[in-house]
């Protein structure tokens, strides 16, 4: 049985100071106080969070990174955080000076078995951390004599921790969602029930809020609130701070024929151990965290894609239409935009930096639509070589300025009551380089060959990736990051899914190149999966289906070389362009704004070859 160490709180010394080498040394000298060689910190809070609460963000605390994905770990003498390609410019940037960014290639588990001897043991929060993962370590581990043990967090050491926010809950509309939570619960009863499982436990917050047609402020640029919640046949438990629920909200869970019971929070942990003795058979999702995992004996537990995941994935007809218009609505601000910044950067003495573009686009959409509700995460306006950052972080006081030699690249997203949104346009407000020509018009073509693709339901992602890489591919070119992703409607912009395209999939389609020192450029539409006609219909019992753009904002024709372009691929910007003047444009001149509608005007001219 593995052991839990409880941290002792450190009495000598003076106050906690904010510098990344005292917070190293201090957690040394926790880990040295309960008997660890070695700690492992990953970036995960209870929930597998891709964005954790700030209080939750213990990995960027202790060592300075601030990217959304990386893992650190650390033995007496050395110290590294492990991150995808998206983040590794940054990560150089931003790590404390007594850390390394290990090898792609080096499993953290190896790196601390050839730190560590026979006998000695590494520490983790088993809430904190994946079942996954933690089960991969500890093989490594074990295979050296190492053992991983369960330890506490140390998060006694963060004495300015944040702490839970105190937004109230609030109720999801049903004109939003087009089911209640009673219908919700009720397939997700029927999904336990065909997975022969008695009892199911939910613990991704978006699982949650979807679930509970609820939304909170526990969580930046995300309406999520801290939760749990368990399943049974006949009843099921939400576990959330009482402080947050309203009465209406309690009168929403509590006044169905299978009422909700409301328990605290932190109630959750002693429950779910007592569960887990239950002789029936329990589902436990991917993602939950060693803790959850392990309560439950191995032949009592089913292990499986979140339940929630399908049933969520594919959106029902009143999502689809509050999220079209969220979309038509956030296009118009981004158009406004781009028109404010063609007129303003090219004239002498401009001041617009990268903070300023940032602001600009928030205010846009805040004037734009009252179902606004703020960024669905960080604005990414990058100048120039900050491009090549794909997640490059906004710095108050060190904006690049944006200027008429540089290519601008904006990555940006809007919450709003009816969806979520993210897109990523490249613009240049001066004369283009041949290369930055040439890059551009291989992502349009990825995204014309992506965006214009038929396939038969259910196709996987997968299986459609080299469309909209081959462009590069052919020049010797490629990127790092997935090309797809899911996106909730009024939740996280990037929604977990199965990989499979079926009716009503709400995704991104997003190729990208960066150069370090040099630019970076990515090209990014979120789709929607509709049904096709095609020629041979009915020949087969098969139905093919195509991607509706929900994205309506115009390309950079100026970074357009239709010489490199095929036929069809001209046709399929030719189309787009025309329906964001039919969709968008229609709705500027309904609004009175003719001086935007005649821009997009000119942007929407059709590409000749």
């Amino acid at each position: 049985m593995s052991r839990i160490f409880m941290l002792l709180l450190i009495s000598a010394g003076p106050a906690f100071c904010n510098d990344l080498d005292e917070r190293l040394a201090s957690f040394r000298e926790a880990m040295s106080t309960n008997h660890l060689d070695g700690y492992i910190v990953p970036n995960s809070d209870y929930h597998a969070s891709e964005v954790p609460m700030n209080r939750d963000k213990i990995r960027q605390w202790l060592t300075g990174f601030r990217g959304s994905n990386g893992d650190a770990a650390l033995t007496m003498k050395d110290a590294a955080l492990w991150t995808d390609s998206r983040y590794t410019i940054q990560a150089r940037q931003e790590l404390g000076k007594n850390w390394t960014l290990a090898e792609k290639k080096t499993e953290m588990g190896s790196w601390l078995a050839d730190r560590l001897t026979s006998g000695q043991t590494v520490g983790a929060d088993p809430k904190r951390m994946p079942h996954s993962t933690w089960l991969r370590i500890q093989k490594q581990l074990s295979e050296k004599g190492i053992e991983l043990v369960e330890a506490e967090d140390f998060t006694s050491l963060w004495r300015d921790r944040p702490g839970f926010p105190t937004a109230p809950l609030f109720i999801y509309d049903i004109k939003y969602t087009g089911q209640s939570h009673e219908t919700k619960l009720r397939r997700y009863r029927e999904k336990l029930s065909q997975n022969n499982c008695v009892i199911g436990v939910v613990t991704a917050l978006d699982e949650i809020a979807w679930l509970l047609n609820l939304r909170g402020g526990d969580v930046v640029y995300t309406p999520l609130f801290a939760s749990f919640m368990i399943v049974k046949p006949e009843e099921a438990v939400l576990y959330v701070r009482s402080s947050v629920v309203t009465a209406d909200v309690r009168n929403h869970l509590t006044s169905s024929d299978h009422p909700i019971t409301i328990k605290e929070y932190d109630e959750f942990w002693q429950d779910w151990k007592e569960i887990g003795t239950s002789d029936v058979n329990i589902y436990v999702p991917n993602k939950a965290n060693y803790f959850v995992y392990s309560a439950v004996p191995n032949d009592k537990r089913k292990n499986g894609t979140s339940l929630v995941v399908d049933l969520r994935a594919y959106k029902t007809a009143a999502e689809v239409n509050a999220t079209r218009e969220a979309h038509v609505y956030d296009s118009i601000a981004l158009i406004r935009l781009f028109r404010t910044l063609e007129t303003e950067i090219p004239k002498e003495n401009q001041t617009y930096n990268e903070g300023d573009v940032s602001r600009l686009v928030t205010k846009l959409r805040r004037e734009g639509s009252p179902d606004y509700r703020g960024p669905s995460f960080p604005d990414i306006v990058a100048s120039g070589a900050n491009g090549a950052l794909p997640h490059y972080n906004l710095e108050p006081g060190h904006e690049a300025m944006v200027n008429t030699s540089a290519v601008l690249l904006i990555d940006s997203g809007g919450q709003y009551l009816g969806g979520t949104t993210d897109i990523t346009r490249v613009l240049h407000f001066g004369k283009p380089r041949p290369i930055e020509i040439d890059v551009y018009t291989r992502l349009l073509k990825g995204v014309a060959r992506l965006g214009g693709a038929t396939f038969p339901e259910g196709t996987r992602s997968i299986a459609l990736e080299t469309l909209v890489r081959q462009p590069l591919f052919e020049v010797g070119l490629e990127y790092g990051h997935g090309s797809t992703h899911g996106i909730g409607i009024y939740l996280s912009v990037h929604e977990e899914y199965n990989g499979t395209y079926y009716e009503h999939f709400i995704g991104s389609q997003e190729p990208g190149y960066y150069e370090e020192n040099n630019f970076g450029m990515r090209l990014e539409n979120a789709v929607l999966v509709v049904p096709t006609e095609t020629k041979y219909k009915g020949k087969t019992n098969t139905k093919f289906m195509k991607f509706a753009p929900l994205t309506l904002v115009p390309y950079e024709t100026k970074l357009i070389d239709p010489s490199i372009m095929d036929e069809s691929e001209i046709e399929w910007v030719n189309n787009y362009h025309k329906e964001v003047l039919d969709k968008v444009g229609t709705r500027l001149w309904s609004l009175g704004d003719k001086e935007t509608y005649n821009w997009l005007l000119l942007k929407t001219k059709p590409i000749i070859k």
